[in-house]
């Protein structure tokens, strides 16, 4: 699954062995793989603490990923131009994000 997921291009979205590790040693993501078809929309459910916001934060590049491999519209996370691409992806966080002097579309 794992070689499917970083070459088609029927994943715009695929994660590879994503993994976080704090600095403190809190192991918060291990290993996920998963990847999310054009079209599609993921969530994530689970228990408190059990690494959903992380995943999240590390493909909004809101934090840095320890080991593993992210692909976003067939680059790399770290090579994906977020001005010319980021209108193209949307995250709906756990809270409020909506910025009163933002528009819904802008804050997405």
């Amino acid at each position: 699954m794992e070689e499917t997921l970083t070459q088609s291009q029927e994943w715009p979205i695929a994660a590879t062995k994503l993994t976080k590790v704090y600095k403190n040693g809190l192991l918060a993501v291990s290993n996920n793989t998963f990847g999310v078809k054009a079209g599609e929309t993921l969530g994530l459910l689970g228990p408190n603490g059990a690494g959903k916001s992380t995943t999240f934060s590390m493909l909004a590049m809101e934090q840095s990923m320890t080991s593993g491999n992210v692909r976003l519209m067939g680059q790399e996370l770290q090579s994906v131009d977020l001005i010319k691409e980021g209108s193209k992806l949307g995250m709906c966080p756990q809270y409020n994000a909506i910025w009163e002097q933002l528009t819904v579309r802008e804050n997405l």
